[in-house]
């Protein structure tokens, strides 16, 4: 897989603040006072996005204490044991990341973030699965330089979401024909349309801009949540 070109954010900007009013998913908790399965994948998977360059600076671990904080469950405690779940599973790609071309490390970050996000990722809202992602990219982008390796990265990443949830459409389409001739005809008449894009790669690009382009003003904060609720 070829990288695209990273690119440099304006100086002084603050991810962590740009990021702090969005909410993770708030989903499957295990308990009152941890972090639950579905925030704790999120987490996971940025602090593996913050590892793929090589290294993981003091801004990073700002950017992952801020999220963790947003989590319901959030205990400091229960952040603690979160940050060390999550260097355990970027440590290796970390490691990786120092000997490995694109394309494998590509495929390990994959590998490591489908074993990280629970089976329920997918069936969240589509606000929700925005939301992660646009986490994801700022995590990336908060060390100052999104580098070509997190963007291939997370573009590989939009793309097996994407294809799951497709082929998780059609399946249900195919039951559904089978069981109602009503829902037969409807797919007819509504042109054969089998799935909606949760996150499209022209999301994850106005993603970037905001964060690039606004930093942690007011008007990117707007601005990505108008796009998130798209």
């Amino acid at each position: 897989m070829q990288a695209e070109v990273g690119f440099t954010i304006i100086p002084g900007m603050n991810i962590a603040k740009f990021i702090s009013r969005f909410p993770l998913s708030g989903r499957a908790l295990i308990c009152r006072d941890r972090i639950g399965k579905t925030d704790l994948g999120i987490l996971k998977v940025a602090f593996m996005v913050a590892a793929l360059d090589g290294d993981v600076t003091d801004a990073e671990y700002d950017v992952f204490d801020a999220l963790a904080k947003k989590s319901r469950g959030y205990t400091p405690e229960g952040a603690a044991e979160a940050l060390d779940a999550a260097m355990r599973s970027a440590g290796y790609l970390l490691l990786l990341s120092k000997r490995a071309t694109n394309a494998e490390l590509v495929k390990a970050f994959i590998r490591e973030a489908k074993a990280a996000l629970p089976d329920g990722f997918v069936n969240l809202s589509i606000a929700e699965i925005r939301q992660a992602f646009s986490m994801w990219i700022a995590v990336g982008m908060s060390d100052g330089d999104y580098s070509a390796r997190e963007r291939a990265c997370i573009e590989a990443l939009r793309k097996t979401f994407a294809e799951t949830t497709i082929r998780q459409a059609d399946a249900a389409m195919e039951r559904s024909l089978l069981l109602s001739p009503a829902m037969r005809a409807a797919c007819v008449s509504a042109g054969g349309k089998k799935s909606v894009a949760l996150v499209t790669k022209d999301f994850v690009a106005r993603v970037e801009a905001l964060a690039a382009k606004f930093g942690d003003s007011a008007t990117a904060e707007k601005e990505l949540k108008a796009l998130i609720k798209s």
